[in-house]
């Protein structure tokens, strides 16, 4: 359009549009520190999950924790006998997968790097299962699924078959929430 008064063309400002040097491109470097961030995060949470084995260690055996010594647990009419470290390391499991299980539920399975790590105690999980599974069977099938109870003159179930029953819908369970963690690591997140 052209101005009465000074016969110039009127041209309305426009905001100028970004040059590609000035527009906004996430850099490697930025992408970079923000994986270290996150991986930092995770390295906090599992040294946290350590620390926090470490004092239930010292809170059960005091200063027994290092002695080397075997951990003597009796239960009823049974006697256990194991090591320290591998009962510390069911202590440690049992933090870290009700760490990052309470996290990913949270995050609604949002965050990747959690995923990993609960995709990871779930395959542990899993295939600790199955081996006992197999065990179980194998023992139930060799001795039968019923015991004859002398004080009841009857016959019972026994506790393994019980315990195969319940692994037996226990791994399935398992199975399902490990898929549904590994789906939401490879699929693709939606651009906002």
């Amino acid at each position: 359009m052209l101005s009465r008064k000074s016969g110039l063309a009127f041209v309305p400002h426009l905001p100028s549009l970004p040059t590609p040097a000035t527009a906004y491109t996430p850099t490697l470097g930025v992408m970079h520190n923000e994986m270290n961030t996150k991986l930092k995060k995770e390295l906090y949470w599992v040294l946290g999950a350590i620390s926090a084995t470490v004092i239930i260690g010292l809170i059960i055996f005091g200063n027994g924790l290092f002695n080397g010594r075997l951990l003597d647990l009796q239960l009823h009419d049974k006697y256990y006998i194991f090591p320290k470290t591998l009962f510390l390391t069911a202590v440690l499991f049992i933090l870290l997968l009700s760490t990052y299980l309470i996290r990913g539920i949270y995050w609604k399975l949002d965050n990747r790097i959690v995923n990993t790590l609960l995709a990871a105690i779930f395959t542990l999980v899993l295939v600790r299962l199955i081996n006992y599974w197999n065990w179980i069977y194998g023992f139930v099938k060799d001795h039968g699924f019923y015991l004859f109870d002398e004080k009841t003159q009857t016959e019972m179930v026994s506790e393994f078959t019980m315990s195969h029953w319940v692994l037996t819908i226990i791994i399935p369970i398992t199975i399902v929430t490990l898929l549904t963690t590994g789906y939401k690591i490879i699929k693709p997140r939606s651009r906002v």
